[in-house]
C-alpha cells in the first residue's frame, strides 16, 4: 500500500511539474511577445502621429471658421448700415418723380 501511495504522489508531483513547465515562457514565446510589443508600439506611434495631424488640422479649420464668421458678421453689419441709406435715397428719387415707392 505504501508503494501505491508513493507512486500516486510521485505521479501527481510529476503532473504538477509538467503543468508548471508548460506555464513558463519559452524562448520562442518570449520572442513572439517581444515582437508583438514592438508591433504594438509602432502602431501606437503611427496612431499618435495621425492624431496630432488631425488635431493640427482641426485647429487650422477652426481658425479659418472663426475668420469666416468674423468676415461674414462684418459684411452683414455693413449691409445693415447701407440698406437704410439706399431706402432713403430711393424714396427721395421716387418722391421727386412722383412715384409711390413704399406702401
Amino acid at each position: 500500500m505504501y508503494n501505491l501511495v508513493k507512486h500516486s504522489l510521485d505521479k501527481i508531483t510529476s503532473v504538477q511539474n509538467q503543468q508548471e513547465m508548460s506555464q513558463l515562457p519559452n524562448a520562442s514565446n518570449v520572442s513572439n511577445l517581444l515582437a508583438s510589443l514592438q508591433k504594438m508600439k509602432t502602431e501606437k506611434q503611427g496612431l499618435l502621429q495621425t492624431k496630432q495631424s488631425l488635431v493640427t488640422k482641426q485647429q487650422d479649420l477652426e481658425s479659418k471658421l472663426a475668420k469666416e464668421l468674423d468676415k461674414t458678421r462684418m459684411e452683414i453689419n455693413e449691409l445693415k448700415s447701407e440698406i437704410p441709406n439706399l431706402k432713403k435715397t430711393c424714396k427721395e428719387i421716387a418722391d421727386a418723380l412722383g412715384i409711390l415707392l413704399f406702401r
